[in-house]
């Protein structure tokens, strides 16, 4: 038992210590982009570009830095992460890119590109779901290379909503309406980050214009940064936080077993007889005496 726990530790050290690369490099990379863009034309210093790519080289160390040591601290603990949480990885981006193109085509005022990342940090973790939030933003900038920067939010979601699954935070609508609200939190700070560092508060999609609505009518940048976040976010992880958790509460006991954080995500209860009959075909004269039946009948 030592050993494991030393071996956890081990590895949460190594987890934080990616987490702090990976943010280093981060803020490199959004000062790269800040720079780029007060340039007018988005070309940028060599300097800038400079900084840019050492950035994006240091965010893909800590990240994988952040990986072992999220992998580790499962493996240490005797938990398997199993297949079915790997496969979370390909189906939550695919996921993403899907919500995201329908959201698009619909022209809808929201996003819809995390549903994906946080069903992948419900079921698999932290580390399952960063990986997936940060790739699924990835995937769709590759229509709009400027969007990149929004990797870092979906893979903070995507870790935060696998902390809350570990810690029990959906295994009730309580419980998930808290876990909303923290999620939604913490998407509006990064949004309002990102869009004020990189953007200067007016970024490339149509939610702007309540930037500039609030600031017709006296507010300054960041207040209405923050406003336009609040309306947008709220609405929008709303949603991609309420349909995961749909979806998990129409699985079944056994399959969610199968996942990393599965026996955190439900209250289990004591099988009654008619449900033991329903699950393995079991009479209740099988039940009595122990479950091989009376004596009186032999």
């Amino acid at each position: 038992m030592a050993d494991k726990s030393s071996k956890r530790a081990t590895f949460r050290i190594i987890a934080i210590a990616g987490v702090v690369v990976l943010l280093a490099g981060a803020v490199m990379f959004l000062l790269a982009s800040r720079q780029m863009a007060n340039t007018g034309d988005g070309s940028g210093s060599p300097l800038s570009l400079g900084l840019g790519v050492a950035g994006l080289v240091v965010v893909v160390v800590g990240a994988v830095i952040a990986i072992v040591g999220g992998l580790g601290m499962v493996v240490a603990g005797g938990q398997p992460i199993g297949l079915l949480s790997l496969l979370l990885i390909p189906v939550g981006v695919a996921l993403d890119f899907a919500l995201a193109w329908l959201n698009t085509t619909l022209k809808l005022p929201l996003f819809l590109d995390s549903v994906g990342h946080i069903l992948a940090g419900m079921l698999g973790g932290p580390v399952i779901g960063g990986v997936t939030g940060f790739l699924g933003v990835l995937t769709n900038s590759a229509f709009q290379p400027s969007a990149i920067v929004w990797c870092f939010q979906g893979a903070t979601i995507g870790v935060v909503v696998g902390l809350l699954s570990q810690g029990g935070m959906f295994k009730n609508w309580r419980r998930a309406i808290i876990s909303a609200l923290i999620v939604i939190v913490v998407s509006i700070t990064m949004s309002s980050i990102i869009s004020i560092i990189v953007y200067g508060g007016i970024d490339t999609y149509t939610s702007s214009v309540l930037v500039v609505f609030f600031q017709k009518i006296g507010l300054s940048l960041v207040p209405a940064v923050v406003l336009k976040s609040t309306i947008i976010e709220l609405v929008d992880k709303a949603i991609s936080v309420g349909l995961p958790f749909l979806v998990i509460q129409g699985m079944s006991s056994r399959l969610l077993n199968q996942f990393v954080t599965g026996p955190k995500l439900r209250e289990f209860k004591t099988e009654t007889v008619a449900q033991a009959e329903a699950d393995d075909n079991v009479t209740p004269a099988d039940l009595e005496g122990g479950g091989y039946g009376s004596y009186a009948e032999k």
